[in-house]
């Protein structure tokens, strides 16, 4: 391999309870929020370095923009800024196997990796302005710095690395419609007069460490979902046809990915065996979490 050359993959995430607290002074709200990685769906990026100044981005989707409002452009600019390092360049190639505006922080991810590939190549920032480049480019890509489930609150870079008790493996399933939803619509169309108060963070927590799937269940949370249903009639489709077969839906983040939790491995392998074709013929994504 090329030398100057790194190739790293990008993972999703989901969020298994999101609370939304309260507007905050800097125009963000306040979260509380359980993050789950998503190993299922992954982006890969090529990230070769130049000897000479530049950014360039190549990407599979043309729906992907590849300039300065691409999360990894925004990434790699505040990088070479913050380690004074302006006469380098990078190019970078990605292809993109993550939902595009989904809900699931592909770009977010995108973003994260970015900077890590960056910083394994010049090795020029302490973790804590790492982290500070992160969250300035969005609230979800300090999370895909570590990539392990979490519990989060402020914007949701507030990090907890939960303790998983033993292995399990959440038998969920993902239905991406192909149509994008901006987080900062969904975050806008909040309804703070009709929120509830339960169920709460620590039940989804101990839920995802103890590896009880009936109280994670009973504690799947979702604000931002209520306006995202109402909007978009097709995700009441879907949440109906995954509770036809015992599954609990949830709107992924900010959406328009529906995610279900099954209560074992077989229930949510008969929904994906009988509703594939029904979901690949509607143009919705269909795949295991």
């Amino acid at each position: 391999m090329n030398e100057n050359m790194i190739i790293k993959k990008a993972y999703a995430k989901t969020n298994l309870f999101l609370r939304t607290v309260g507007k905050r002074p800097d125009s963000f709200t306040e979260i509380e929020t359980v993050f789950l990685p998503v190993t299922a769906v992954r982006d890969s990026l090529a990230f070769s370095f130049e000897k000479s100044p530049g950014i360039s981005i190549r990407c599979t989707d043309d729906s992907v923009p590849c300039d300065n409002r691409n999360l990894c452009w925004k990434a790699a600019e505040k990088y070479y800024e913050k380690a004074c390092l302006k006469n380098k360049g990078i190019s970078i190639d990605l292809e993109k196997g993550n939902p595009v505006a989904a809900g699931m922080g592909g770009g977010s991810s995108d973003a994260a990796v970015t900077l890590l590939a960056m910083q394994e190549y010049y090795q020029c920032l302490p973790e804590e302005e790492l982290f500070s480049l992160a969250l300035s480019i969005g609230s979800d890509v300090p999370f895909f710095l570590k990539n392990t489930p979490c519990s989060a609150t402020g914007r949701g870079e507030k990090l907890t690395p939960l303790s998983i008790k033993k292995t399990i493996h959440f038998p969920l399933l993902f239905a991406a419609p192909g149509f994008p939803v901006s987080a900062k619509w969904a975050y806008s169309h909040i309804n703070w007069t009709s929120l509830e108060e339960a169920p709460v963070l620590s039940d989804a927590v101990k839920g995802v460490e103890e590896g009880d799937i009936l109280l994670l269940k009973n504690s799947l949370r979702n604000d931002l979902q209520k306006a995202l249903l109402k909007k978009f009639p097709l995700l009441e489709m879907i949440f109906s046809r995954f509770r036809s077969y015992g599954g609990t839906p949830l709107v992924s983040g900010s959406g328009p990915t529906v995610f279900a939790l099954f209560e074992d491995e077989k229930a949510r392998e008969k929904m994906f065996e009988k509703e594939k074709e029904y979901f690949s013929s509607a143009n919705i994504r269909f795949f295991k979490g």
